[in-house]
C-alpha cells in the first residue's frame, strides 16, 4: 500500500481550497438556484392539483 503521496498532509491536498468570498458567493448562488427551482415546482404542483380537484 502506498503511503507516501508527496504531500505533508494528504487530506488537505485532496480538498479544493476556495477563498472565503468565493465560497460565500458559490453558496449564495446554489441557495438561490434551489429556491427558484422549488418555487417553480411548487407553483406547478398547485396548478396541477387545482386542475385535478376542479374536475371532481
Amino acid at each position: 500500500m502506498r503511503t507516501d503521496y508527496g504531500y505533508p498532509d494528504f487530506a488537505a491536498s485532496a480538498t479544493g481550497t476556495l477563498l472565503s468570498e468565493e465560497k460565500n458567493d458559490r453558496a449564495k448562488k446554489g441557495t438561490l438556484t434551489l429556491m427558484g427551482v422549488t418555487g417553480v415546482l411548487m407553483i406547478a404542483e398547485m396548478s396541477v392539483h387545482n386542475i385535478l380537484m376542479g374536475r371532481l
